[in-house]
This record gives C-alpha cells, structure tokens and sequence, in this order.
C-alpha cells in the first residue's frame, strides 16, 4: 500500500501526468483496498479490549460472504429499529438458533454486540450532527435509557457520549489550530521514494 500511496503522490506532484493516469491509479489503490480491507471480525481480548482482525478463511466471492454482508447491512441499516435475531433469520430463511452462531463465527460478535455496535456508530455520528441531548440520542438510536447508551458506547469506543461530544465541540473551538505536524518536504520525498524501489 506504501508503494501506491507514494507512486500516485508524484504522480500527482508531476503536472505531466494524465488526468486518466491518476483516475487509473486511483482505481488501482480502490482495487487494493477492497481486496485487503473489505472484510473484518472482531475478537474481544481478555482484558475485554476488542480488537478488529482479517480472517483468513473469507473470500469476496464466497456465498457466505456475501451473505454476512447482507445481514451485517441489515442490522447497520434497521439497527435504530426494535430490531430482533427472529426478524433477520426470517428474511435470510435461517434457523435463529443457526443465524446466532453464524453471525458469531463471521463478526466474532454476537447478534447483540452487533446490534449495539451499530447503535453506537449511529449515536456517535448524532452527537456530531445534532444538538439532541445524550437522553434524547440514547432514544433515537434503541437504548432504553441514556445509562444503557453511556455503557455500550464506553465499550465500544473507549469514553462516554457526553465526553465523545466535549471532544468534539473543543475541535470546533480551535479550528485554527494545526492538525498535522508540518514536515520538511525534501525529507518526505526521500522517504516515500523509498517504498517505490
């Protein structure tokens, strides 16, 4: 990925190149992405940290794959719903009891880690986009209450919602303020021509 990045860097920086070359390029990195990146499960350590890792066994273009795609869609796209396994099993023709194990095997989740995980991507994009109160969010998204939604949200990403948006507000109020690290132009052309050798 290294040797991408750096190969459509100069090309970019070269005014000589094509605008098609750099949309083919592009569409090479898009290529590599898909094929390395599109698919993950997660695995909940020990000290119940929960890390996201490639498995071996799943292909593209295997059923199952494609399957655990649609229902993994589904849950993303219904998840502020009174979502149930029953209702998934039913549109998928599966046994709840065999849907609850598949889901486990391909996520390394269950249904309701999933199903959680979804609410609190979907909180967690509210607390940057509205000003509804946590309480209010906690409903919107499938929590019973905004302590349901502080624990699950903490589980996932670490602090709480109310923290998540103070965060986010104290970006907003130093807008001026570098967000990355200036760099010695020179320096980083030696560095990424070394991953084009």
């Amino acid at each position: 990925m290294r040797f991408l990045l750096s190969k459509i860097y100069f090309a970019y920086k070269d005014e000589a190149t094509s605008d098609s070359a750099l949309e083919n390029m592009g569409k090479e990195l898009l290529s590599f992405l898909l094929a390395h990146f599109q698919f993950y499960t997660y695995k909940i350590e020990k000290g119940k940290s929960i890390k996201a890792v490639q498995p071996s066994d799943i292909r593209p273009n295997d059923p199952y794959f494609l399957r655990i795609y649609r229902i993994i869609d589904y849950i993303f796209d219904h998840c502020t719903e009174k979502l149930k396994l029953e209702d998934i099993a039913a549109r998928e023709y599966l046994n709840v009891s065999y849907l609850s194990r598949y889901i486990k095997k391909a996520c390394g989740l269950s249904f309701t880690e999933l199903l959680s995980m979804a609410r609190c991507e979907e909180a967690q994009r509210l607390l940057g986009a509205s000003r509804d109160t946590v309480d209010q969010i906690a409903s919107l998204v499938g929590f019973a209450n905004r302590k349901h939604l502080s624990t699950q949200f903490r589980k996932w990403f670490g602090i709480t919602p109310t923290e998540y948006r103070r965060r986010l507000e104290d970006q907003y109020r130093r807008p001026n303020q570098a967000l990355f690290l200036p760099y010695e132009e020179d320096t980083a052309h030696k560095i990424l021509r070394q991953y084009l050798e």
